[in-house]
């Protein structure tokens, strides 16, 4: 643990230039330059460059307009992210403290007691907090009361008075009829007088709190996250202000990411059928004393997410859990907001659409050097976690690998009475249990749509499309709004998230395209958004929208684009392809992809719903100059799983098809670009190594990275994607897939 520890302390505790080391990094691999090519034009050698973007050093201000020159960037853009000084004449910056209390006054009556019990459960982790009644109840002289096994810890008034001199400290004081070691007179005004305070010092095992006191005493709470929700939920526009932090972070407690509320037929209160023995496993993992990385693997459905919240809600008492979603935005500040010290246990759901995880995990180890971490995955997606967390020396031995498989029969069964209801009959139990051992989710869901009425029992006589008749009559059920006046609007609003998303609400060019795809105005449509989250159809994370469970969202986009009857593509796809920009239109292609090849594992006699777009990519491939070519390299690496045959295909061209063109926007950084297109070929490894993954295509892959090696003249250890170093961690699975079935290969001669 010691070697993880001193991997995360290297990677994060001296960088202090964190924004120029960035903006350094993305200009120069835009430009196609490595760091020793940058270092080249500089005159300086590799490791100044390499410290300037890990954030540990910075250039030397009068080397700045040389740098700007080669990055093809302003002086300007180069001096704000360093945070250099201004040159003279010296102007000093304005000094702008944050705000010294909190409006404490503007709160109502019951709100303000809401916020001294939180308050007191902070200063008191192990009582029990509560309201000692309202107005018209005998309160004997206490607004709240704490205990722990009976027994008196504190007391709490809470008075808003403009006024509050000596004699109201009396009065309140003599009115306390409940004895308790600690008492606490909290004043909403902001400053309590001399004379208050004087008074309520007279008095034994009492302490006298105003508004500045619990102002002060909010700014110091620890973790800062905790500041900062109880800021945001009594005061909210105050949290930068008054905290200094502008965003309240990515971390959610337990209660906020399993959000049960909003959906009567998808909720994570299910019992946990079939899964002990997994549990006790993750369990022991994710609550150990010392430091620990586990994984929890399972496909879409099978029940991960259940497994997770059972896991938080038997977190031992002082253990902090935090979820952070894959889809979470984690900047270097946000570690701050984790506890430093103590027990602290962190869920990462859906590792596998995070990117930068190394450096997550290894902030959260700066953080908190003893912190537990679990990551949630798809099968496809733990090769890839467990590749890079090796490569940045994160991966402990032993860790922990948890793999959700098929329910039994008999734990599937339970799950199908619970939701169809002790009246059903047992015939119907058994086969929807039978149908679905694979996914409780779709046992569950069948259930309650059955019992409910709003499923025919009947799509239980039809094995191969069980599952789909479940989540389409999920669909239709979430979708039926009886205040809902455009149910066609809102069913195509559905429809375009779902090829879409994540959805991000602030992105013009997301919003553009869901009108375009819609044929409405945004305004428009941001009711139905609206709706559909109220109804639990979309949960929001941040400016991200994304639809729940993540089942629902490819069943959706797949009756959108496939005539399931017919067999044919619906021309869906074929129609929003040409309507959708920006990081919309890689959403579509990697969603669709997915979709796919999802369609085409269940039917063999599938179209390819992705021929549209995959012949826009290649066209977009074809027309793009060096740097274009580059940029769709790294988007083929987020589609190959999906779609092997097509990536190798497309890497092929570009090994074969090499080009020093630079498109007009570009043409400016045409003496600082190497044009000997190495950047491109250099970007292909991730996409290759994903590709490879199928016996069919495994062959054609290791041939294409024996001929990226022989033109790859990169030191191995600095590089962790050259070919070579990808050819070996392949080698062994061609050992054991491939060469037995074979007496040579002349393509590896």
């Amino acid at each position: 643990m010691l070697a993880l520890v001193s991997y995360a302390s290297y990677a994060y505790a001296p960088a202090v230039y964190v924004a120029l080391g960035r903006l350094i990094r993305e200009r120069r691999q835009i430009l196609g330059l490595d760091q020793a090519g940058l270092a080249t034009h500089l005159s300086l050698g590799q490791q100044a460059v390499s410290r300037w973007e890990l954030g540990h050093s910075r250039p030397r201000r009068a080397m700045l307009a040389d740098l700007a020159r080669v990055l093809a960037v302003e002086v300007e853009t180069l001096v704000d992210a360093g945070d250099y000084r201004p040159t003279v004449p010296v102007v000093r910056r304005p000094v702008r403290p944050l705000t010294r209390s909190l409006p404490l006054e503007e709160l109502p009556e019951e709100r303000f007691e809401d916020l001294l019990a939180e308050l007191m459960a902070v200063m008191y982790p192990h009582g029990h907090v509560s309201r000692f009644g309202g107005r018209g109840h005998k309160q004997y002289g206490i607004d709240l009361l704490i205990t722990d096994d009976s027994a008196n810890l504190a007391t709490g008034q809470c008075k808003r008075h403009l006024q509050f001199g000596p004699a109201a400290v009396r009065n309140a004081i003599e009115a306390v009829t409940i004895a308790a070691p600690a008492n606490y007179l909290f004043l909403s005004r902001l400053c309590a007088t001399p004379a208050a305070r004087t008074e309520a010092g007279k008095h034994a095992g009492w302490e006298l709190w105003d508004g500045e006191d619990i102002s002060r005493y909010i700014r110091g709470i620890q973790p800062l996250e905790r500041a900062v929700r109880i800021v945001d939920t009594y005061f909210p526009g105050h949290r930068e202000p008054f905290l200094g932090v502008p965003s309240p972070g990515p971390w959610l407690l337990p209660e906020e990411h399993f959000d049960n509320a909003r959906s009567t037929i998808f909720n994570h209160e299910w019992a946990l059928a079939g899964r002990q023995e997994e549990f006790d496993r993750l369990l022991n993992a994710a609550f150990q004393p010392e430091a620990s990385l586990a994984f929890l693997v399972g496909a879409g459905g099978v029940g991960k997410t259940r497994l997770l919240k059972a896991l938080a809600d038997a977190a031992p008492a002082g253990t902090q859990v935090r979820i952070l979603p894959g889809d979470g935005q984690v900047t270097a500040t946000d570690f701050e907001l984790l506890a430093h010290q103590g027990e602290l246990t962190v869920v990462i759901d859906d590792a596998h659409e995070l990117t930068q995880i190394t450096n997550v995990v290894a902030g959260i180890w700066r953080r908190n050097r003893d912190a537990k971490v679990v990551l949630a995955t798809r099968p496809y997606g733990l090769r890839m976690l467990l590749e890079g967390l090796a490569r940045g020396g994160l991966l402990p031995e032993p860790h922990t690998v948890v793999e959700l498989g098929d329910l039994d029969i008999d734990d599937a069964a339970s799950l199908a009475r619970d939701a169809l209801g002790d009246a059903a009959p047992e015939a119907f139990v058994q086969r929807l249990a039978g149908l679905t051992t694979d996914s409780p989710l779709a046992t569950v869901v069948g259930g309650v749509l059955i019992k409910t009425g709003r499923l025919d029992p009947g799509a239980l006589e039809q094995d191969d499309k069980v599952r789909l008749h479940i989540m389409r009559g999920f669909r239709d059920a979430l979708m039926k709004d009886p205040l809902a006046d455009d149910l066609p609007t809102r069913s195509s609003v559905i429809d375009a998230i779902a090829a879409l998303q994540p959805f991000r609400t602030n992105e013009t060019t997301a919003r553009e395209s869901l009108s375009a795809i819609v044929g409405k105005p945004y305004d428009e449509l941001h009711k139905h958004l609206r709706s559909l989250e109220n109804a639990g159809v979309l949960r929001r994370r941040g400016q991200s929208l994304r639809i729940v469970p993540d089942l629902l969202g490819d069943v959706i986009l797949t009756d959108a684009a496939f005539d399931n009857s017919s067999t044919v593509s619906t021309g869906y796809l074929a129609r929003i392809e040409p309507l959708v920009s920006g990081h919309s239109a890689e959403n579509v292609f990697v969603n669709v992809s997915r979709v796919d090849w999802q369609v085409r594992n269940m039917r063999q006699d599938a179209p390819n719903l992705a021929d549209s777009l995959w012949t826009a990519f290649q066209l977009r491939m074809e027309s793009a100059d060096l740097i274009g070519r580059r940029e769709l390299a790294g988007l083929l690496a987020k589609v190959a799983y999906f779609q092997p045959e097509r990536a190798l295909h497309m890497t092929r061209w570009l090994i074969e098809k090499p080009t020093d063109h630079l498109a007009d926007e570009h043409s400016a950084w045409e003496p600082y670009i190497a044009k000997d297109y190495r950047t491109v070929l250099q970007a292909l490894p991730p996409a290759l190594k994903l590709a490879s993954l199928t016996l069919t295509t495994l062959p054609e892959a290791l041939s294409q990275l024996w001929r990226l090696a022989q033109k790859d003249d990169r030191p191995l250890n600095p590089n962790p994607e050259h070919p070579l170093r990808a050819l070996r961690e392949l080698a062994p699975i061609f050992a054991q897939r491939i060469a037995p079935q074979f007496s040579g290969c002349q393509a590896y001669s």
